[in-house]
């Protein structure tokens, strides 16, 4: 079996974490401009917003009946990933 050096070439021993990170005023590269995620995300909730608004509530209840998995996972959706949970014994 081949060692990996032979493979990719000479192993560039030696060479720090310094010399492989972005120097500064140097740009990463070509990405997502910044806070286009943002204006995405703003742009997602408000239509969502303007079309419950037109549509109302009466959508949820379609949705519970009509698909019930989907509607459970929506649910879940928006739960918090974590959260503390205290148990309180009742008094005896």
């Amino acid at each position: 079996m081949a060692d990996k050096t032979e493979r990719n070439g000479p192993k560039t021993a030696g060479r720090g974490r310094e010399a492989t990170q972005f120097k500064p005023g140097c740009a990463p590269g070509p990405g997502r401009p910044r806070g286009s995620k943002d204006r995405i995300t703003e742009l997602f909730l408000a239509s969502l917003a303007a079309d419950f608004e037109q549509h109302g509530p009466g959508v949820i209840a379609v949705a519970r009946e009509q698909d019930p998995v989907g509607y459970l996972r929506l649910v879940a959706g928006l739960v918090p990933k974590e959260s503390t949970i205290e148990l309180v014994s009742p008094p005896l």
